[in-house]
């Protein structure tokens, strides 16, 4: 997805090449979190919509009023 993202011209942020995996959870996520608010949209895959680390970049993106997909055909 992050490559079929990038060639409509997005830059993708990718929460889970944000931090390294030896870092603690709570802090990983504070990290994730702070840089939503770098950005424009989120943009939600399917599987990821019933974790809690989803609900949790679902709300503070709701929070800094960033544009919510879930769809490639949303964005195109």
């Amino acid at each position: 997805m992050q490559v079929l993202l990038e060639k409509k011209g997005f830059e993708v942020v990718n929460p889970y090449t944000l931090v390294p995996a030896s870092m603690g959870y709570l802090r990983a996520m504070r990290a994730k979190l702070r840089a939503l608010e770098d950005c424009q949209a989120i943009f939600f895959l399917p599987d990821s919509k019933a974790s809690p680390e989803s609900k949790w970049e679902l709300e503070h993106a709701m929070q800094l009023n960033l544009d919510l997909y879930a769809e490639l055909t949303d964005i195109e």
